[in-house]
């Protein structure tokens, strides 16, 4: 026994949990929501302790899906070719061009002129400007657009001493800033998040018929909920992160290092189709005061999404030819090497997880709890339903969530006065944005978990911190505020 590693334990204690769902049954549940909360335990065990790859633990739902009768394995590979995948596929190729060609050190030079050279002021300056481009654009478009540019500064800052522990609480804090504000920039208009956008189809049918609830009536209300959670954020990063990195300033030698050097043809190029995606990315949606996204001018817009954008681009790179590299393009093949391929197996994985959730009924299951708290005092039941959804959401996609969670919620209402309705149904519509601990919570988690520099024991800890932050001050704010 002595041999025996700790490890090699927790890889046997995980399926064995996992059968004890499956034999046993512990929830008052069908055969196949005890199965799909085994598969959650297994899966979410051996996620936070690494005990196996996070790569190869993604591909559990693969087997195990199939294996319980929950879905057929061809429904469950569909989710690991979502287009979410191919979102990032084409971004971080776009990244790895401007690192290639040098773009990278002048993006990171131009911010900190911007945000000065003092660390604090730098995570501040990424997550104002992740959250305010996340208040009109995809999460994931967001951070996508945002990595390439932390992973400048983070080369750039203290190129000589990359690995130091300084160097890695501060790398970390600048990934997560980005990822987290991404989420967070979300909730504070009804474009930035798919369940916001859910909210504004469905309200009049639960809320009472004389309320009304405009774009402007979202932002007035929920702009100042998100930057006080982007506010606790950046402090709970501060006190965690940075607290803990000797660096307080960046060195000016390091970042001038490409300041005399002419711009060349190269990074030009780059430069303007990185520019051009970000563009394409916020215009695409846009459909109000008469005027509509580009996307709209198609018969089928429907069948376009930030992915074809992002893959379009990223194709670009390898036809267009480099002038400095004779006969080659701005992007070769051998330039994928860099690519990490295990972060496309962490987002398929998590969507798959997802995909269990939903079709088990395991999320239904779970908000269906929510029911035996309708006799409690109402800022409990208020504290119940955010803590209920974030939980949810940290394993489930959040538009899943909401859809199911809504109606139930609405119905619970029907207990209280109509003015409490709205006290009850946007703690779950903002709840489900949340999600900071796992790699595989948000697309923003997974983007900055596969960079590389936010190691699985930050990320929970930060996340937790965050996630009950978030928890209190949106229970609060939408008892006492709203």
């Amino acid at each position: 026994m002595k041999n025996i590693s700790k490890n090699t334990i927790i890889i046997i204690i995980a399926p064995f949990l996992f059968i004890i769902f499956c034999l046993l049954q512990p929830l008052s549940a069908s055969y196949e929501i005890n199965a799909m909360a085994g598969i959650a335990v297994w899966m979410a065990i051996w996620w936070m302790t690494e005990c196996i790859h996070l790569a190869i633990t993604s591909l559990l739902p693969l087997v195990l899906i199939p294996f319980c009768g929950i879905a057929p394995i061809k429904e469950v590979a569909r989710q690991y070719g979502d287009s979410i995948i191919f979102l990032f596929l084409g971004g971080f190729l776009i990244s790895i061009a401007i690192e290639k060609w040098d773009l990278h050190k002048r993006i990171a030079r131009n911010i900190i002129k911007v945000t000065g050279t003092s660390t604090h002021g730098l995570l501040a300056g990424i997550m104002i400007a992740t959250f305010l481009l996340s208040n009109w654009i995809s999460n994931t478009a967001t951070a996508l657009m945002m990595l390439g540019v932390i992973m400048a500064l983070i080369k750039e800052i203290n190129p000589n001493d990359s690995n130091s522990s300084s160097s890695q609480y501060l790398a970390a804090a600048l990934m997560l800033g980005m990822a987290y504000a991404a989420s967070i920039g979300g909730m504070a208009t009804p474009v930035g998040t798919p369940p916001n956008m859910y909210f504004f189809k469905v309200y009049h049918q639960l809320l009472p018929s004389s309320f009304s609830f405009s774009f402007y009536e979202w932002i007035k209300l929920m702009f100042p909920l998100s930057v006080l959670i982007l506010v606790g954020c950046f402090w709970i990063l501060k006190l965690l992160l940075l607290r803990r990195s000797h660096i307080k300033n960046i060195s000016k030698q390091n970042l001038s290092l490409h300041q005399k050097q002419k711009i060349t043809y190269e990074e030009i190029i780059v430069g303007i189709i990185f520019f051009v995606t970000i563009i394409l990315w916020i215009t695409k949606d846009i459909n109000a005061f008469g005027i509509k996204g580009w996307k709209y001018f198609f018969t089928y817009s429907d069948y376009i999404d930030d992915s074809t954008i992002s893959v379009a681009s990223a194709i670009l790179l390898f036809i267009i030819p480099s002038k400095k590299n004779k006969g080659k393009k701005l992007l070769e093949w051998e330039d994928i090497k860099q690519l990490k391929y295990e972060i496309l197996l962490l987002f398929g994985g998590g969507f798959a997880l997802a995909y269990g959730f939903e079709k088990s009924g395991l999320i239904k299951y779970l908000v269906g709890q929510l029911s035996i708290i309708k006799n409690f005092h109402p800022l409990l039941i208020v504290f119940f339903i955010s803590i209920i959804v974030v939980i949810i959401s940290e394993f489930a996609s959040n538009i899943a969530s909401v859809q199911l969670a809504l109606p139930i919620i609405a119905a619970m209402s029907l207990h209280f006065s109509e003015s409490f309705t709205l006290k009850l149904i946007l703690p779950c519509v903002l709840s489900a944005s949340v999600g900071f601990m796992l790699p595989v919570a948000t697309a923003p988690n997974t983007i900055a978990f596969g960079s590389g520099v936010v190691p699985l024991s930050i990320m929970l800890k930060a996340g937790f911190w965050l996630d009950l932050f978030c928890i209190f001050s949106i229970s609060l704010y939408c008892y006492f505020i709203l």
